[in-house]
């Protein structure tokens, strides 16, 4: 990896919020800075800015912490969460995974659904 590449790395995982946290049935829930190294791990996970993560990080981050919390807390939880960790609204995570999943089922000749990382479902 060039030495560029290493320092915007670095300057990335300034960009997650440390202080994120949900509770849920008295439990509660922090990010670590394993986690942040596994999701700052390069590629298509990079930022524009500190407030402007990647649909692909966004993607990334649902996806890590759905698979470490799902069986403990509900999805609208674990979004917020993720909006936390990502210094952005819920709203804009949800949009950013329909935008990923729209992209993908174009690019990939599938549909939304399959390519959704978790669809919000009612």
């Amino acid at each position: 990896m060039a030495l560029r590449d290493e320092e915007k790395l670095k300057e990335y995982l300034t960009f997650f919020n440390r202080e994120a946290k949900i509770e849920h049935e008295g439990q509660v829930y922090t990010p670590s800075e394993e986690d942040f190294k596994y999701l700052n791990r390069g590629g298509s996970n990079y930022w524009t800015d500190k407030t402007s993560p990647s649909s692909w990080l966004t993607c990334g981050t649902v996806a890590y912490y759905r698979k470490k919390y799902e069986q403990d807390v509900p999805r609208e939880k674990i979004i917020d969460f993720c909006a936390q960790v990502l210094n952005i609204e819920a709203a804009e995570v949800e949009r950013l995974l329909d935008w990923n999943a729209r992209y993908m089922a174009f690019h990939d000749g599938m549909t939304e659904e399959e390519t959704h990382i978790w669809p919000n479902e009612f």
